[in-house]
């Protein structure tokens, strides 16, 4: 989960982990503000095997304006897709005696 602003109300929050090919909508749990420019929103995923993935999200506002992947102005840090890194390991089962 995380939080979104927007310079207009965020209408829908989106998570991928493969790089955008799919996409999967969050839920939106909480505004911080009447005009919902701010929101919390969570989700979950299942990741079916050991390894590293990236999961990236993206925000839609009222006007249907998506987040782009890359922001041509790097410098102000408002307009691209967040990430998180996640190491999916499987532990060894404890052996009772």
């Amino acid at each position: 989960g995380g939080a979104a602003f927007g310079g207009t109300r965020i209408s829908i929050v989106e998570i991928t982990t493969d790089g955008g090919d799919s996409w999967q909508q969050s839920e939106i749990v909480k505004s911080m503000d009447k005009d919902n420019v701010w929101i919390f929103w969570k989700d979950t995923v299942v990741f079916r095997k050991p390894g590293i993935y990236k999961v990236h999200s993206r925000a839609t506002d009222i006007h249907g304006n998506v987040q782009p992947e890359d922001d041509p102005d790097s410098l102000n840090g408002t307009n691209r897709w967040p990430s998180v890194t996640i190491e999916v390991v499987v532990l060894p089962q404890s052996i009772d005696n």
